[in-house]
């Protein structure tokens, strides 16, 4: 590895969180040179934390929103197929206990920034 993809990997593992420690393992350097580093490339590293941080916030969100999608979907199902049933069978106390589950999930979690249209209007703020 030359100077360059060390001082890359450096700046890196000190981004992504990793202790002084770890590097000092992964990178076998000694107190002196990961103090000396740390400075020389404080700007480089708190622009990468950035960075990382915003894939985070970016993952964290697309998460949530296929998770609302997914619950919102299954929702839907469910409502449709209750509106379909005729209350004789004992089933159904079994799919509107689901359907509450899911509606449940879908209302504990932040609706303010979903512009979806998988949520049903019912739930909708």
């Amino acid at each position: 590895m030359n100077d360059a993809e060390f001082i890359k990997k450096f700046i890196e593992l000190r981004a992504q969180g990793e202790t002084f420690n770890t590097i000092k393992q992964k990178l076998n350097l000694d107190d002196k040179e990961m103090v000396e580093l740390a400075k020389m490339h404080r700007k480089e590293i708190e622009e990468m934390e950035r960075f990382y941080m915003d894939v985070d916030i970016i993952d964290a969100y697309g998460t949530k929103r296929t998770r609302l999608k997914l619950l919102g979907s299954i929702l839907e199902d469910l409502v449709l197929e209750l509106e379909k049933r005729d209350y004789k069978d004992l089933t159904t106390a079994k799919l509107i206990q689901f359907m509450l589950k899911f509606l449940s999930e879908i209302i504990g979690m932040n609706l303010d920034d979903w512009s979806g249209d998988t949520v049903p209007k019912s739930i909708k703020k």
